[in-house]
């Protein structure tokens, strides 16, 4: 299977930490320590109603011109349960608006930020059975509280929209063939962000070595090694916890993108698709190279897939 498109979208209005913290309901001495331990400057902000024009554009950008009958699944992964206003799913309208009728719709959010690899396995599970036709995993939703906007002392979320076109066609051109993927779910953590005392010292202190299982369990599966991987394509959290992590795996520090955390923040399963075409862009990745998508979603979830470009 392999990614044949890729879109992205963020909203019109960025705003910025430091001068405009008290939109986070931070102080700005707490802004300023955000900006220098996490690495964000401006958050992307969506305005009422803009998610929904941004899921609306990624999915058509992704589908190729006249192939909309041969998409046969569609997949929203999501951190949060609900994704727009309360009684009136997004998703379904939009598919409608677009013709996509024939198509299975689902929404994935059990693992939050790491459901982005469940939707990869749901999306191969039906196109090996379709034997061809395309998939799209789409990404997008907006921090609508002050508990998704601030995890404290973690990430600052910014709003997104990311679409992926996966394919089981042999084609030449591709922006990678999936070679494995892995989800691992550590249940005494899912408490996520309400972990408290014992529990939440123990989530420090394996965190990194959770981190190292899920990802040398996805090299080895996919029959690469660490020394042949070129990037890591992670979840914007921050960039002290990728750092940290590049000294651990004993993995080149400049080789893990995070570009666009000052710009972005954290904009949930987003993150490593505006990273991946961020890569793409800049010419960064060339034909053979391996790259390794990389989430960790609260409550104890960690995932990753490989990819060869």
């Amino acid at each position: 299977m392999q990614i044949q498109r890729i879109s992205t979208q963020l909203p019109e209005q960025s705003v910025s930490l430091v001068e405009q913290c008290e939109l986070f309901e931070l102080t700005s001495f707490k802004a300023l320590i955000y900006k220098k331990f996490i690495g964000v400057e401006q958050i992307p902000v969506a305005r009422p109603g803009e998610i929904d024009v941004m899921l609306e554009k990624v999915i058509r950008e992704a589908i190729p011109e006249g192939e909309g009958k041969s998409v046969h699944v569609v997949i929203h992964a999501h951190t949060c349960p609900i994704v727009g206003q309360y009684g009136q799913i997004t998703m379904p309208r939009i598919l409608r608006r677009l013709g996509l009728y024939q198509a299975f719709f689902s929404g994935i959010c059990a693992n939050r930020c790491a459901s982005f690899f469940d939707a990869i396995d749901v999306i191969r599970t039906i196109l090996e059975q379709r034997k061809g036709g395309y998939g799209i995993l789409v990404t997008g939703e907006s921090a609508l509280t002050q508990e998704l906007r601030v995890v404290e002392n973690t990430a600052v979320a910014g709003d997104a929209a990311g679409a992926l076109l996966f394919s089981y066609d042999d084609i030449c051109e591709h922006f990678g063939q999936l070679l494995a993927y892995r989800t691992h779910i550590f249940g005494q953590y899912s408490q996520g962000v309400w972990l408290e005392n014992e529990l939440r010292s123990s989530y420090e202190q394996s965190y990194q070595s959770m981190m190292k299982d899920v990802i040398s369990a996805t090299l080895s599966q996919g029959g690469v090694s660490i020394e042949q991987l070129r990037w890591i394509v992670p979840h914007s959290v921050n960039r002290k916890s990728w750092l940290e992590l590049a000294d651990a795996i004993h993995f080149e520090r400049s080789r893990i993108m995070l570009d666009n955390i000052a710009h972005t923040g954290h904009c949930f399963g987003s993150d490593m698709m505006l990273n991946l075409q961020r890569l793409i862009h800049s010419n960064s990745l060339a034909k053979g190279d391996h790259y390794l998508m990389l989430a960790v979603g609260l409550g104890g979830s960690f995932g990753a897939a490989l990819f060869r470009h």
